[in-house]
């Protein structure tokens, strides 16, 4: 999923990147940070208000789109 997200998200406070995708049913939202060329997951979970989430972080400047 991180390596092919459906979008990709900045998150500008806490200098991380943000994948959204699915695996088979389940929405799943990946937090990471790149750290030389090595991927550092700092997080993985699952929602059902996806775009609820998405919404708010963007609306308060948390997230920036990237793709």
């Amino acid at each position: 999923m991180i390596a092919h997200p459906s979008e990709l998200f900045e998150d500008t406070e806490h200098r991380c990147e943000v994948a959204l995708g699915t695996t088979g049913d389940k929405l799943l939202v990946a937090v990471y940070r790149r750290v030389d060329n090595d991927i550092k997951v700092i997080t993985v979970y699952h929602t059902r208000k996806l775009d609820k989430l998405v919404l708010a972080k963007l609306q308060r400047g948390a997230w920036r789109r990237i793709r």
